[in-house]
């Protein structure tokens, strides 16, 4: 699922709005080399460029801002941040992104590639601006080279989850995202949080 934290998300029994990107052009083979994926503005010192494993613990950071400001107020750590960010990026088809400024990476996204019937998608799992820059432009400009980056790359379209009602629904719809009308999210609780505790 992804939950735009600039955007924000609530808790998963809350109802989820499925939405869609479509590219333009015809989907490629899933290996296609993930190339063009720096966009830098020098004057500003902003670059979005493709994650790298070193990227890791500066990811969980913003991961750990974005989600515990308002509305969502999550109780993220920042060893619980990094594991889900690496389980995210360890994947032959996962691809991430960071927006870095002036040194220090503010953003990111991370999702898979995936073969599905009309060609080759992006399901994008996470996008993340950290709370203290979030209404800058900066999860716009990240979108843009995400887009760009999976057009050039072949995939149709790019398809996420984010919370009905919330400001990350707002984000993408103003980001050229719709409502798919046939698609639900639905969930399983198998363990209350008592019962996983030791």
């Amino acid at each position: 699922m992804v939950y735009c934290a600039g955007a924000k998300r609530t808790d998963r029994s809350a109802g989820q709005a499925h939405c869609i990107v479509s590219g333009r052009r015809t989907a490629a083979a899933l290996c296609r080399i993930f190339t063009r994926t720096c966009s830098t503005n020098i004057r500003g010192k902003t670059m979005i460029r493709p994650y790298e494993e070193t990227d890791l613990q500066a990811c969980a950071q913003v991961y750990c801002s974005a989600f515990s400001a308002p509305p969502w107020h999550e109780n993220w750590t920042e060893a619980i941040a990094q594991k889900r960010v690496s389980e995210l990026m360890c994947t032959p088809m996962s691809r991430g992104f960071v927006c870095e400024e002036n040194g220090r990476i503010t953003a990111f996204a991370a999702g898979r590639m995936m073969t599905y019937l009309h060609g080759t998608e992006y399901v994008l799992d996470e996008f993340c601006v950290a709370y203290d820059v979030q209404g800058q432009g900066i999860g716009r400009k990240l979108m843009q080279q995400i887009r760009t980056v999976m057009r050039e790359n072949g995939c149709r379209s790019i398809v996420l989850n984010t919370t009905k009602g919330y400001p990350s629904e707002r984000f993408y719809e103003r980001n050229g995202f719709v409502h798919s009308p046939d698609m639900i999210t639905m969930y399983q609780m198998l363990q209350t949080e008592s019962a996983s505790e030791p």
